[in-house]
């Protein structure tokens, strides 16, 4: 939260000595993120730290991250620390996986810039668009729509998209628009 409030509040870097912990809500294992970010999420609030190099921590590592004088800025509406080297970060332990808030479509697109990089359960949606998870694809709920991408790297990006309505666990992310993206199919319950 303080790290995002700094960015919101016009600074362009984070002061010395300053460290975020939190634990891993991104799954690179599963290729729907490249590996140079990784989703962190503390209490209610979460941002991306993007490295130099791959990462390999895992969905659910508590990681800690001197972000110390790093760039913060944002990706076509996504707030980030930026340029982090590897050796910044590392796992302190096994992470407890932050409940997914339960919201609905428009909860999500009037809450977008707050609930950015953070998981969210919305039930009852359903994905259309394409036959696979493969690229953009919209959610809807009774609510209204949200993009939601894959990349053609996830290990999933192939199969089919349910037919029948599902919940789903997703991240909230921007792409000059809000969208959300899974991390498996783990995410979605049919």
């Amino acid at each position: 939260e303080d790290v995002r409030d700094l960015y919101s509040n016009g600074a362009s870097s984070a002061p010395a000595d300053r460290f975020i912990r939190g634990v891993v809500i991104s799954d690179v294992e599963n290729g729907n993120i490249t590996g140079l970010n990784m989703v962190v999420q503390d209490g209610e609030f979460g941002i991306v730290v993007r490295f130099t190099d791959t990462n390999t921590f895992e969905l659910g590592d508590e990681v800690e991250v001197n972000i110390s004088n790093l760039e913060l800025s944002d990706f076509n509406g996504l707030v980030q620390v930026n340029g982090v080297p590897n050796v910044n970060a590392e796992k302190i332990g096994d992470g407890t996986l932050p409940t997914p808030r339960d919201a609905t479509i428009a909860d999500i697109l009037a809450n977008a810039d707050a609930w950015q990089s953070t998981l969210v359960r919305i039930e009852d949606v359903t994905i259309t668009g394409s036959a696979t998870y493969d690229g953009s694809t919209t959610v809807s709920d009774i609510t209204g729509s949200i993009p939601m991408f894959t990349r053609a790297d996830a290990s999933f990006s192939g199969n089919s998209l349910p037919n029948d309505e599902v919940i789903m666990t997703a991240i909230v992310s921007q792409f000059n628009d809000p969208q959300v993206f899974i991390r498996s199919l783990e995410d979605i319950e049919e």
